[in-house]
């Protein structure tokens, strides 16, 4: 990290306006990561602008809402940047051919060269590959002729919001920030300390972007452990979830569980890790994990077949279809994928989720009914209808299918063909 030892006047005015609650907060990409941004610091300072370039989003999002003190609006009109002095980049970073697509970040970087001048702090939170918050300093030094730590600040923050996550959040997660130098790492702290608890310093950029990538390519490599060992279990007709039960009875057992993953991080970030050094390698723990993990939808829908002794010609209904529970994103959603291998065995597939307005199922008439995940409002419709309702009149109920993929109806129905998971 860059020190600066004579701070320039642009970084005390800043500092005085931040402190102060006196800046204009820039916030672009209005997603889940934007908008949690943007009701943190609501009130926490004198202006807040909302940029998207989805015009649906922004006219939803406005009319303008006033805070107690502070003026929050959204536009698609990026030229309005100019009257930011700090803004974060909070766009996807999704993958083009398995490879990171960083042209969301490029945009947003292009913008803000475009349209801003000095006297501005810019914080990327997206997940990026590692060295690419260095690069972007460059390129808006090249651009506008102008210097880090004097001219202009920026550094990187990696977003460590889970959603679904009730009990830890944005205020209470540890921040981790990253200056180019220290002028920059300074106002990103007195920015982060108006809503969070604790900050943690990264001292090189490239640390930061690590630890994001390092974050959830643990998770999916210990996820890949599960769905491994599930497969080995059930090779042996031994149920999973009930040795899992047994492991969870030690201390220092890691609580991961088997299934499907996805989301915007856990299923990319490996990819963007695998970039730093191992593009032509495909023998790596994180392929590996990546193999398994991806082919867990082939995996069930082949069980599900099993169960059925190979009979496609049937009707499924799958009950929710979010990524992960309590979540109101389909985002890579394995369910999805579980659908389409089910409809390449010439099945019919109908799935249900009300957060995604995908009601637009029958009363009864299924063979097969599958839980996709224990989110609230999905248990809540199969406690209300029943869930022998969604069967075909005259199924005999050994005949009737249930698969439960998070594992929460045990013991429900008795006499079903009951799969489960979880």
């Amino acid at each position: 990290m860059k020190e600066i030892l004579n701070p320039s006047k642009q970084f005390w005015d800043l500092s005085e306006r931040i402190i102060h609650k006196q800046e204009t907060i820039g916030v672009i990409g209005c997603g889940y990561i934007g908008m949690s941004l943007i009701e943190a610091f609501t009130n926490k300072c004198e202006h807040i602008i909302g940029f998207d370039t989805d015009k649906y989003k922004i006219n939803d999002l406005n009319p303008h809402k006033q805070g107690l003190y502070c003026y929050l609006e959204y536009t698609y009109d990026f030229l309005r940047l100019y009257e930011c002095e700090v803004i974060f980049i909070c766009v996807p970073t999704p993958l083009k051919n398995n490879e990171p697509d960083l042209s969301f970040v490029n945009n947003a970087l292009t913008s803000i060269v475009d349209y801003t001048t000095a006297n501005t702090l810019i914080i990327i939170e997206s997940s990026v590959d590692i060295g690419r918050t260095r690069t972007a300093v460059q390129y808006v030094e090249h651009e506008n002729g102008i210097r880090c730590g004097e001219n202009f600040f920026m550094g990187y923050s990696p977003e460590r919001i889970m959603p679904g996550n009730t009990k830890h959040n944005l205020n209470n997660t540890p921040k981790i920030i990253a200056g180019y130098d220290t002028c920059s790492r300074e106002l990103m702290r007195l920015v982060y300390s108006k809503i969070c608890d604790e900050i943690v310093l990264a001292k090189r950029l490239e640390e930061a972007e690590a630890a994001k990538l390092i974050e959830n390519t643990q998770r999916d490599v210990n996820i890949a452990f599960m769905n491994e060992c599930y497969h080995m279990l059930d090779k042996k007709d031994i149920e999973a979830y009930k040795v899992f039960d047994l492991c969870r009875s030690h201390w220092n057992w890691l609580d991961f569980k088997p299934g499907l993953v996805g989301g915007s991080c856990i299923p990319v970030n490996p990819y963007y890790l695998w970039a730093l050094d191992y593009k032509n390698d495909d023998d790596t723990l994180l392929t590996l994990a990546r193999y398994i993990n991806e082919r867990m939808p082939v995996w069930i829908a082949e069980q599900i077949n099993h169960i059925v002794e190979n009979q496609g010609d049937k009707d499924i209904l799958i009950l929710g279809v979010t990524y992960k529970d309590n979540v109101k994103s389909d985002k890579n959603s394995g369910i999805y994928k579980l659908k389409n291998e089910l409809m390449d065995w010439s099945y019919r597939v109908q799935i249900w989720d009300s957060k995604l307005n995908l009601d637009n199922i029958k009363d009864s008439g299924y063979d097969i009914v599958i839980i996709g995940t224990a989110s609230k409002w999905v248990l809540d419709f199969v406690n209300s209808k029943d869930i022998h309702n969604f069967y075909k009149k005259n199924l005999p109920e050994d005949e009737r299918v249930l698969i439960d993929l998070p594992g929460v109806l045990d013991g429900y129905v008795e006499n079903y063909k009951y799969w489960r998971l979880r």
